[in-house]
C-alpha cells in the first residue's frame, strides 16, 4: 500500500474540527514518520518498529525522552542528529522514533 504523505497532511488541516477523525490521521501520520525514518535507518524487519506509550500519546520521543530511555545526554543526541548518526523525524524541535533510536544504540554499541 503505497501511501501519499501529502495527502495525510491536507486530510489532517481538513478535519482537525473531527477529533475522532484528526487523531486517527495524527497516528497515520506518525507511523508514516516512524516507517520513514526505519527505512533510512536501514531497518528491515518490522519487528524493529517497537511503538511505545509515551506521556504524550506519540509514539515520537523528544530529545529529552530519548536521552532518558538511552541513558545518554541530550547533547549526544543533538550531535549525532547534526553529524547523520541518528535519524530524526522533524527538523527543531527534534522527533526521534523509538525504531530509530534502537539502530542508533546499536551501531554506538
Amino acid at each position: 500500500m503505497v501511501v501519499d504523505r501529502a495527502r495525510v497532511r491536507r486530510a489532517l488541516v481538513n478535519h482537525r474540527a473531527d477529533p475522532g477523525r484528526y487523531a486517527e490521521l495524527t497516528t497515520l501520520a506518525e507511523l508514516l514518520a516512524g516507517l520513514t525514518i526505519a527505512n533510512q535507518a536501514g531497518l528491515t524487519d518490522s519487528t524493529e518498529m517497537a511503538v511505545t506509550d509515551t506521556p504524550g500519546g506519540s509514539s515520537l520521543l523528544t530529545v529529552a525522552e530519548a536521552a532518558a530511555v538511552a541513558g545518554v545526554t541530550r547533547a549526544a543526541l543533538y550531535r549525532a542528529v547534526s553529524e547523520g548518526r541518528l535519524i530524526a523525524a522533524t527538523n527543531r524541535p527534534y522527533l526521534i522514533a523509538p525504531a530509530a533510536l534502537a539502530a542508533y544504540l546499536r551501531k554506538a554499541a
